[in-house]
C-alpha cells in the first residue's frame, strides 16, 4: 500500500538583496560582501548573525573598516576596502637576496593592503634572517601613497652584524684541559 505524502511548499529564499544594502565598495563585489551573512529560517538576521557576518568579513582582510547596522527591515554595510598594492620593495637587504625575501612573503603586488599580512610578513622576513645568522635585524614596513587607492609597501631591513662564536670557555673542568 502507497500513502499519499503531503509536500509543503518551499518558503523562496530571503530577498537579500533588498535586505542588506553595501556601501563603499569599489573593486569587490557586491554578491561577495553579501555572501558573508547567512539568514535563519525565518528569514531573518539576528544579532549573532550580524556578528558573524562582520568577523567574518574582517577576517577576509580585504576591509580596513566594515560597520554593519540594522536600519528598519534591512541592514545597511558600510565599507572602506583595503588599498591595493601597487608596487612591493625592499630597501637594506644585501645578505640575502630579494627574491629569496620575496618568495616567502603573503603580500603581492596587486593584492590587498593588510596590516594582519603585512605583520606575519615582517615575522617571516625576521624569521629568515635569523635562519642565516642574523638575530639582531630589524624590519620596518612602510606604505607611500601612490594613485587611485593603491600604496607602495616597502620593507626596511636593517640586518646587523652576523652571530658567530669566536671562543667556547669551559669552567670547572678538571680532567680535561681547555686547549
Amino acid at each position: 500500500r502507497f500513502g499519499l505524502v503531503q509536500c509543503r511548499s518551499a518558503s523562496p529564499a530571503p530577498p537579500t538583496d533588498a535586505k542588506i544594502l553595501v556601501i563603499g565598495n569599489r573593486h569587490i563585489n557586491t554578491g561577495m560582501i553579501r555572501s558573508h551573512f547567512h539568514f535563519s529560517a525565518n528569514g531573518q538576521l539576528d544579532a549573532i548573525a550580524l556578528d558573524t557576518a562582520l568577523k567574518s568579513l574582517y577576517a577576509t582582510g580585504l576591509f580596513q573598516d566594515v560597520q554593519v547596522s540594522p536600519e528598519g527591515n534591512r541592514v545597511v554595510v558600510k565599507i572602506v576596502e583595503n588599498p591595493t598594492i601597487d608596487r612591493l620593495a625592499l630597501e637594506g637587504n644585501k645578505k640575502i637576496k630579494d627574491d629569496e625575501i620575496k618568495k616567502g612573503l603573503q603580500s603581492k603586488t596587486g593584492g590587498p593592503l593588510s596590516r594582519a599580512v603585512v605583520h606575519n610578513d615582517v615575522e617571516s622576513i625576521i624569521q629568515l634572517y635569523r635562519q642565516h645568522g642574523y638575530v639582531a635585524v630589524q624590519v620596518n614596513p612602510k606604505t607611500i601613497r601612490s594613485k587611485n587607492d593603491r600604496v607602495n609597501l616597502v620593507f626596511e631591513i636593517k640586518e646587523g652584524d652576523k652571530l658567530a662564536v669566536r671562543k667556547i670557555l669551559f669552567a670547572g673542568n678538571n680532567a680535561y684541559p681547555t686547549n
